[in-house]
Parts: C-alpha cells; sequence; structure tokens
C-alpha cells in the first residue's frame, strides 16, 4: 500500500494535481479533488482508472512535449534573426571596392557566425530562406537589389553561401565531437571550419561565376578581389572568438545546472 501511494504523496507535494494534465489520453481518467482530500476518478473515454504511476507518467510527457515545442519555437525565432542579420548586413555599410562589382559587407561575417554556432541543416535552412526571398523579388542583397543580383557578377558568392556554411557547419561538428578537447584546440578548429567553408568555398565559386558572366579571367577576378581578403580574415577571427567564447559559457552552465541537480 505504502508503494502504491508513493507517487501520488510526491505529486501532492509538488503542487502539481493530477487534474492539471493538459493532455487527453483515450481510456485513462482525470482525478479532481472536491475537498477535503477526496478525490474522485473521472473517466474521460469509458476506460479503467488512471494509476497514480500512469498520472506521473503523462505529466512527464506532457512536460516534454512542451518542451519540444519551446524548442522548435526558438529554432524558428533564430532562424528569423539570422534571415534578417544577413539582410540589415547587405543594405547597412555595402562599400564599393575598385576593380569588383561585388561591394564589402557584412555578410560573411554573419554567415560565418551561422556556421560556427548552428547544425548543417540548420544553418543551409536558414541560408536557402535568405535566397528564395531575394529570388522571389525581396531587395533583401547588396544595394537593394533582389533576381538579378542572383545573375549578375555577384551571383557565385551568393550562391556559394549555401554549401559554404553547410561545410563550415558540418567540419565544425566533426572536428569538435569530443567535447574535452582544449580551448586553443577548438579554436583552431573553428578556424579551419571556417576559412575551408565560408571563405574558401565562397571564393572560389564566386570568382568561377563572375569570371564566366564577365568573361574576364579567373586570375584577372582573383587579384582584384584580393581586397576583400584582409576584412574577412578579420571577421573570421571574430566570428571564432565569439562563437568559442558562448560555446565555452554554455558548456560551464550546463556543468553547472547538472551539479546544482544532482545536490538536489
Amino acid at each position: 500500500m505504502a508503494i502504491s501511494l508513493t507517487p501520488w504523496f510526491i505529486m501532492r507535494m509538488a503542487g502539481s494535481p493530477p487534474c492539471r494534465i493538459p493532455t487527453r489520453i483515450p481510456g485513462h481518467s482525470c482525478s479532481v479533488s472536491h475537498g477535503r482530500g477526496q478525490e474522485r476518478n473521472h473517466r474521460i473515454d469509458g476506460g479503467a482508472p488512471l494509476r497514480p504511476t500512469e498520472r506521473i507518467t503523462l505529466l512527464t510527457t506532457t512536460t516534454s512535449t512542451t518542451m519540444d515545442q519551446t524548442g522548435r519555437i526558438c529554432i524558428w525565432v533564430r532562424g528569423g534573426i539570422y534571415v534578417l542579420s544577413l539582410w540589415t548586413s547587405a543594405a547597412v555599410g555595402a562599400i564599393h571596392i575598385p576593380g569588383t562589382p561585388v561591394p564589402l559587407t557584412l555578410q560573411s561575417f554573419v554567415l560565418l557566425l551561422m556556421g560556427l554556432t548552428l547544425p548543417w541543416r540548420q544553418a543551409g535552412s536558414i541560408v536557402t530562406a535568405y535566397l528564395a526571398a531575394g529570388a522571389l523579388g525581396l531587395p533583401v542583397f547588396a544595394n537593394g537589389g533582389s533576381t538579378m543580383s542572383l545573375l549578375g557578377p555577384s551571383a557565385g558568392f551568393l550562391l556559394g553561401f549555401l554549401p559554404g556554411v553547410m561545410l563550415t557547419a558540418w567540419l565544425r561538428q566533426r572536428l569538435t565531437v569530443n567535447p574535452t578537447i582544449g580551448a586553443w584546440r577548438r579554436m583552431l578548429s573553428y578556424l579551419l571550419a571556417g576559412g575551408l567553408g565560408c571563405l574558401l568555398l565562397v571564393y572560389l565559386l564566386g570568382f568561377g561565376l563572375q569570371s564566366a558572366i564577365t568573361g574576364v579571367p579567373s586570375a584577372s577576378v582573383a587579384a582584384a578581389s584580393t581586397a576583400f581578403v584582409p576584412g574577412d580574415l578579420i571577421k573570421l577571427l571574430a566570428a571564432t572568438i565569439i562563437s568559442c567564447g558562448s560555446d565555452e559559457w554554455l558548456r560551464q552552465a550546463k556543468r553547472h545546472s547538472d551539479s546544482t541537480s544532482t545536490q538536489k
């Protein structure tokens, strides 16, 4: 008898009456309080009365479902913030460099942050949504460009955003799969992933497609675009420092939360 009443006693002490479970499960019942500690089981769909252990199981399932829904909302919100960041970084502060029709923006910095902080599927989905918005005619590219920007000299750089950010995120996940690696090794891994994905791959696609569209040799296009390199290296270093710092803060917060839960 003591064993069967233990879950009911825990729920009562926690202040979570079973009747507040929002999910209705066919074949189960909900316990409603009628004063002076008396409770009656009300069947929902004519099933057997809900036992105390099943109430805790349903409560846990409901909590997990709520957390999953919250996680999905956070993913959508974070995706919208990154898409907005890509647009604002292109719309504000575009610098035109002599010798190349491609302006200098902060888009590569936002792209690096996505690749170094998000899973590769989520990062790819965000960039796909950004490119789709421009393809549909929204002025989300540099200088208010939209569809024609995907057909002009900047097309290779814009289209290179997608494989570049996905490669960066994939490499970062593979190079840092061991959570016990040191801070310097983690930073070098981030630098390597960002440099190969968001910089080198985007450069290769941008130079190649710009050469094909304009008819200028690839070597000349690359030479004219060398002004991008110092600024992009600074963005890579800044994005790496920010990403490594945020990851370290999250790991410490998780360890502190786990230790607190263990002590309780």
